[in-house]
């Protein structure tokens, strides 16, 4: 067969012969003009399939390309989506969190508007009711609450609610734990605990998506009361004690502790201190002038400007205090300043060198601050490695600012302590008398009545000259007087008495204490219910054995019943007058509801010192106490004392003991008196202690606080027993009683040591059988925080 030549051409190939050879193709050949042309054609069949691949190859790059792009895009898209809804999650989580702290705040507000500061009443502690924390989240109360986060989230399902206890009592006991870090310095108490959640649901308004998110805030009111520790001192503390001396419950100190024991201390429960332990006595520094006017101007300026900087508001005034007013302020500070004091230098010898031991915590084994190998080494905050050899050697028992112990801050509102008109001793505003004006109404503010235990109290009793007036308080808080009062004048004497107190007199001018006698035992009609005061179940009785509804004025009112709180004062102070109030006849202690021993006891306040005179709320038996367990535990109600110092004067004391020799004063004047007997007293103690000298007898501790060992302080010579149970608390120092430590066998002695029989009241441990009128410490912990 033959092919078309013209066939041969168009298809650019040689003739193919039917069963010819196979042999080689030739190189079609184009001219360079047709080059191009050939190649479009298809000359050059390898060329041209190279050149296909290529395109066909980019193609699918492309293609793939786009693909990938587009994935990466809608991946880009929906991450952007993704983190845009999780923001806005995480933003809205931010609202919520915003609305229940801010619920926490007012929660907290209304809690401590709600409880009065310093009151604690048996049973159930008072607070909020539900209605009024579901008032905290209505609508119009959210919307002020939360007004400054209103244009960025609009919130939903706001809710606050108790945890725990009942509608009548939300509080619930708890035992605070060593692992508790938030109340580290209050392990081994008790807290009264409320346990509240916030929850909220906030939407962020501004967000691409409208996502809510939900936050719970769960958050607790603590109350500690303060007479659950054996001693507490609310600034540095002291103990040089001559007998042996045995302390069973908890010691806090806010403050550093000087310890120089005469003869063995033992602590059989733990001890905290917010600032050191110091093996000494409390001096003043050798280094530092003892008058600030000693002060270079440079130096009084310096020291005036750190503690006083410029511009410091006066509190009374609301202006500034002048450059003289800061001065002035420094120069009164100096003498206090604790960073002045130092303990003397442990290497002395002749004094305090007896045993001193605290519980090592989880044993019953007592660990001494000293070595037992001579020659002697004392362990205190000094010592290298206190930090962990304390932790070491107490197991927690013992602790210091190095092992994280904060100060322990009595209840008085801020504001109340910034504008103390005593800016060195704020907390002595607590035991002060109300400010009322010739209607008997308050005209303290809402935070001054808060911080002062008189008005907590059902009777106020004043001594105004020779006159005496009772009032009593009506529902709404007001006071009346009241002149019809039942065997008023046996209860509360028109006239007074003189003690010579040397110890006041000797530094004082020679001053003695005109004294206000209070009688419990005519309070209370003896025992009688028909006799006293009141009916016996706290109804306050006229001298013709009816109710009081009518005040010395006429005019008509409702008594609240009494209730256990009493407080007494004379205002009447001058250089030569300080007045005191002197407790007697307190042995027996009647229950208001029943006029049985029970549970709801007394509190007695005051301004003024205070001399307790024979036993009280005991009965002065060796065999017996308060303290005790089984067969001999005396069932006996809690009582408190609390006044500006308290002094103890025996059952031995009388008439004739007032002014011994005639009121002539010698350096033998105590051991002129008939000499003290046993003497017991069972109630807490809160009062104050003096401020060191700056020059002191170390051998013989005079001019010093006395120690903790004579917080309640002595004026015989005791060759006896006083025995005593209680908690003993120092809140400030002595504003009316300011003298100095002393002691039997220095220079003008004024008492000689009893042997002490004292114990913490483990009572006291059980939030029902505390004393009216105990201060709580109020502490606000957060617990577990939930976003779901």
């Amino acid at each position: 067969m033959k092919t078309s030549s013209r066939n041969s051409q168009e298809t650019g190939s040689l003739p193919i012969l039917k069963n010819a050879p196979m042999r080689a193709r030739a190189t079609p050949r184009c001219s360079p003009d047709s080059r191009a042309a050939c190649l479009c054609r298809g000359h050059g069949r390898h060329a041209g399939r190279s050149d296909g691949s290529v395109l066909l190859m980019s193609l699918g790059a492309v293609v793939v390309l786009s693909i990938t792009i587009g994935a990466l895009l809608s991946f880009v898209s929906t991450e952007t989506v993704a983190v845009s809804r999780r923001s806005s999650r995480v933003d809205a989580a931010y609202g919520a969190e915003s609305a229940t702290r801010r619920m926490m705040a007012q929660v907290r507000a209304l809690y401590f508007g709600t409880y009065s500061t310093n009151s604690y009443l048996t049973g159930s502690l008072a607070a909020p009711t539900d209605s009024q924390l579901g008032a905290l989240t209505n609508s119009a109360n959210s919307a002020a609450s939360l007004a400054a986060l209103g244009d960025y989230y609009s919130f939903a399902n706001m809710s606050v609610a108790y945890t725990t206890g009942t509608s009548t009592n939300r509080y619930v006991q708890y035992a605070i734990p060593d692992t508790d870090e938030d109340l580290s310095a209050y392990a081994g108490l008790t807290a009264q605990r409320a346990t509240i959640q916030c929850t909220a649901d906030a939407t962020n308004k501004n967000a691409r998506f409208a996502i809510s998110s939900k936050v719970r805030q769960t958050f607790n009111i603590n109350y500690i009361p303060v007479f659950q520790y054996a001693i507490f001192h609310n600034m540095d503390m002291e103990v040089f004690n001559g007998p042996a001396m045995t302390v069973n419950g908890k010691v806090h100190v806010n403050g550093t502790l000087y310890y120089a024991p005469a003869a063995t201390l033992a602590i059989q429960s733990s001890l905290t201190a917010s600032g050191d332990i110091e093996r000494g006595i409390k001096v003043w520094d050798s280094a530092k002038p003892t008058s600030f006017s000693s002060l270079t101007t440079s130096a009084q300026n310096t020291y005036r400007d750190s503690n006083y900087p410029a511009g410091t508001l006066n509190p009374a005034t609301g202006v500034a205090y002048t450059d003289a007013e800061r001065t002035t302020l420094a120069q009164t500070k100096w003498p206090i300043d604790p960073a002045n004091w130092v303990s003397t230098d442990p290497t002395v010898t002749g004094y305090g060198e007896a045993s001193f031991t605290v519980k090592k915590a989880g044993t019953t084994t007592q660990v001494d601050f000293r070595t037992s190998t001579s020659p002697l080494t004392y362990f205190d905050s000094e010592s290298a490695n206190w930090a962990g050899g304390a932790l070491t050697r107490w197991n927690g028992g013992v602790k210091t600012k190095d092992q994280g112990i904060d100060a322990v801050s009595p209840p008085v509102p801020s504001d109340v302590v910034a504008t103390s008109s005593d800016p060195f001793n704020p907390y002595h505003v607590m035991i002060e008398h109300p400010n009322l004006d010739a209607g008997g109404v308050p005209t303290d503010s809402t935070n001054l009545k808060a911080a002062k235990m008189a008005y907590n109290a059902t009777m106020l009793v004043q001594r105004s000259g020779t006159n005496v007036v009772f009032r009593l308080r009506d529902t709404s808080g007001n006071w009346h007087r009241v002149n019809n009062l039942r065997n008023a004048s046996n209860i509360v004497p028109t006239a007074t008495t003189t003690v010579h107190d040397q110890r006041e007199y000797l530094q004082n001018g020679g001053v003695k204490m005109t004294t206000t006698e209070f009688d419990v035992s005519a309070f209370y009609g003896a025992g009688s219910a028909t006799a006293g005061a009141t009916d016996g179940s706290g109804v306050w009785q006229t001298s013709s054995s009816t109710p009081i509804t009518t005040d010395a004025d006429g005019a008509t009112f409702t008594p609240v019943p009494f209730d256990g709180s009493i407080y007494l004062y004379d205002d009447n102070y001058s250089s030569t007058r300080k007045p005191a109030i002197r407790v007697k006849n307190g042995a027996t202690i009647y229950d208001k509801d029943s006029n049985t021993s029970g549970n709801n006891g007394i509190a007695i306040l005051s301004e003024n010192p205070i001399y307790v005179q024979g036993h009280f709320n005991a009965d002065g038996s060796t065999t017996t106490g308060p303290e005790k367990t089984g067969a001999s535990y005396e069932n006996k109600p809690p009582a408190l004392i609390a006044g500006d110092v308290i002094n103890v004067l025996s059952t031995a004391w009388d008439s004739a003991d007032d002014n011994p020799g005639g009121g002539a004063f010698s350096a033998s004047t105590y051991g002129g008196r008939s000499g003290a007997t046993t003497t017991e007293i069972n109630a807490a103690i809160m009062g104050g202690v003096n401020q060191s000298a700056q020059s002191v007898v170390v051998s013989s501790f005079d001019g010093t606080t006395g120690g903790v060992n004579n917080f309640p302080r002595f004026l015989e010579a005791w060759s006896s027993t006083f025995k005593y149970s209680g908690s003993m608390v120092a809140l400030w120092y002595g504003a009316q009683s300011t003298s100095k430590y002393r002691g039997a066998g220095t220079v003008n002695g004024v008492f000689s040591a009893p042997t002490r029989d004292w114990a913490f009241n483990t009572e006291y441990l059980n939030p029902n059988k505390l004393p009216r009128n105990t201060p709580i410490i109020r502490v606000y912990t957060t617990a577990d925080w939930k976003n779901f």
